[in-house]
């Protein structure tokens, strides 16, 4: 019965808030499996104590289950039945990295973003609308990090540079010293700062011509880099 429904999405809200407070996940587990046998729908706080604590925790010792493949459902759950957040969108994103899936990753993060932008313009349109919406409000470096740090350790430069370009030119992503050292290292590892011309193939014209670089080697290349961590770190610190 209705009822009933409503007493358990009560119970499992509650349980979810519980463990949350005691940093508990293993019950969480069972309970997340049961609410997908019932068919309930919790409120969205709800399932975000769910995420909050299944995202958190590591994985209990000869626990049946793999916490991070179980966040993920949340976070798609989530995000279907409720509007996409910063937290589920790099959950869902980090996971299919991690599944080797980078590509549908990056995609996920542009078609997410696109969603969001043109909802908040019906917001943003509607005179009645209580509150104006971000039109970047998912676009963070957060949400950007795992896609862009995949293309560079798997040596795909020329890719991870079209993806830095974007998150530049997007005020919402505010970059920090690690993703620059993350890039620098990536590219001194393979030998890209190195003063000969046998490396400049990986990164294409036509993106050197965006970046403003020189050379796609050796020290116009880390001139370049460097001089544009400069500007970022400087404002932010």
């Amino acid at each position: 019965s209705q009822n009933q429904k409503q007493l358990v999405v009560r119970a499992l809200s509650y349980m979810g808030d519980y463990c949350a407070k005691k940093k508990m996940y293993a019950p969480l587990h069972v309970a997340w499996d049961k609410i997908k046998e019932s068919g309930v729908s919790p409120r969205e706080n709800a399932i975000s104590a769910y995420l909050y604590i299944l995202s958190s925790m590591p994985l209990e010792k000869d626990f049946e289950y793999d916490t991070n493949d179980i966040a993920t459902e949340v976070a798609i759950y989530h995000d279907l039945i409720y509007k996409p957040t910063e937290n589920t969108v790099s959950i869902s994103i980090k996971s299919l990295v991690e599944g080797g899936r980078t590509a549908q990753a990056e995609q996920l993060r542009w078609d997410l973003e696109a969603t969001a932008r043109e909802n908040a313009k019906v917001v943003n349109n509607n005179p009645n609308a209580k509150k104006k919406q971000k039109e970047h409000d998912l676009l963070k470096l957060r949400t950007c990090i795992p896609v862009l740090e995949s293309f560079f350790n798997d040596g795909n430069i020329t890719r991870g540079f079209q993806l830095y370009m974007k998150m530049r030119t997007t005020p919402s992503v505010i970059f920090d010293a690690e993703t620059y050292v993350l890039m620098l290292t990536s590219l001194a590892r393979r030998g890209f700062f190195r003063n000969t011309a046998n490396a400049a193939h990986a990164i294409s014209t036509s993106v050197l011509d965006e970046l403003g670089f020189e050379q796609g080697y050796g020290a116009g290349l880390f001139n370049g880099l460097v001089a544009q961590m400069a500007e970022d770190v400087l404002d932010i610190s």
